[in-house]
């Protein structure tokens, strides 16, 4: 893990955002709050603006700027960007889905 003020990112790569150097073995499933995985966007005065972000893989949210709190980052490991936007395409379509009430999730 690499201290965030010294990384130069790249627009439309995947990073893992921890609040703690030590926690940077990849994470397959569940993340926990102190972890964040996002696509990097663009610097807006001197915050981080994530397109599209997830702590859990599970919930989606788009154009976030990175909390402060976390400090330290690496690129993702190519399973993490299968994994990652395979998810948020997945969540997409099951969002856009319910929206035209054509498919049910739970019974």
């Amino acid at each position: 893990m690499k201290e965030i003020s010294k990384f130069k990112f790249r627009n439309g790569r995947l990073y893992l955002f921890t609040v703690d150097r030590r926690q940077s073995p990849q994470i397959c499933h569940l993340i926990d709050a102190d972890a964040l995985y996002g696509v990097y966007y663009s610097r807006s005065d001197n915050d981080i603006v994530l397109e599209i972000c997830s702590h859990d893989m599970l919930s989606f949210g788009c154009y976030i700027t990175l909390p402060r709190r976390f400090g330290y980052v690496r690129e993702g490991h190519a399973s993490e960007y299968r994994d990652f936007f395979f998810n948020a395409g997945w969540n997409a379509a099951f969002v856009e889905i319910n929206k035209k009430g054509t498919c049910f999730t739970h019974r």
